[in-house]
């Protein structure tokens, strides 16, 4: 247990400093984080927890940012300018009161943070017009909270990537075309961008998102291992 951030820090660092296998040191990490959130949120109703980017994917590595979204329910009114916690004026303060007992904590502790305040509507809305929130949003895994958000979430989700690939699919062809450009082949670099570079682990989780758009296969266990190894090097 750990009751502050920067307890959750001292615990990140023993974790780090012992002899675990990398994918010990994952999923540690993944617990530890887990755990500091659930607490925060414990016995507070219409609020879910959920982890996008590495986290999501259950490949947090030593130091990754923490990419989390705050989800609550509809009240029914207007969106407006945000806050510094993500949260727009329209939002009740007990869901302001939780993004503040996150966020802050957090940021005090020198955490890396990626976060938004969002209902479902709002994150299906954005994910419509960004590739990378709709790819972020398939790889969502709850964190804590009302579960049923999450899921509710989750489902519609795939449901409107399975619409938008089709219509979408020159654009993630160029987006991904840019970023190998920007990254090169992993097998001709001296120092390859094991996580940009062609060849690469966003490209396994391009092939899922292909995969959920059912335009293609998610690659199989040679493609998982292939991943795994990548995820070692990068854990050491």
């Amino acid at each position: 247990m750990t009751d502050s951030a920067a307890e959750l820090v001292e615990a990140r660092e023993a974790l780090l400093a012992s002899d675990a296998s990398p994918a010990r040191l994952r999923a540690g990490l993944a617990a530890l984080y887990r755990d500091w959130l659930v607490e925060r949120i414990d016995g507070v109703d219409g609020v879910a927890v959920i982890a996008v980017g590495a986290f999501g994917r259950g490949e947090l590595l030593p130091y990754s940012d923490l990419d989390l979204v705050l989800l609550h329910g509809d009240n029914g009114q207007p969106p407006s300018r945000a806050n510094g916690t993500g949260v727009d004026s329209s939002v009740d303060s007990a869901v302001e009161s939780v993004a503040e007992r996150l966020w802050y904590p957090l940021w005090d502790a020198g955490i890396g943070l990626d976060h938004s305040v969002r209902t479902p509507a709002q994150a299906l809305d954005v994910a419509s017009g960004d590739l990378r929130v709709a790819l972020g949003l398939l790889e969502a895994r709850h964190i804590a909270g009302a579960e049923t958000l999450s899921n509710a979430l989750r489902d519609k989700a795939f449901e409107q990537w399975r619409r938008l690939l089709p219509k979408r699919f020159d654009d993630l062809v160029s987006l991904t075309k840019q970023r190998w450009r920007a990254a090169g082949d992993l097998p001709q670099r001296a120092e390859p961008d094991l996580k940009n570079g062609r060849g690469g682990q966003r490209d396994v989780q391009l092939l899922r998102a292909l995969a959920a758009g059912q335009l293609a296969d998610a690659g199989g266990a040679d493609v998982a291992a292939a991943n795994t190894v990548l995820l070692d090097v990068r854990t050491r």
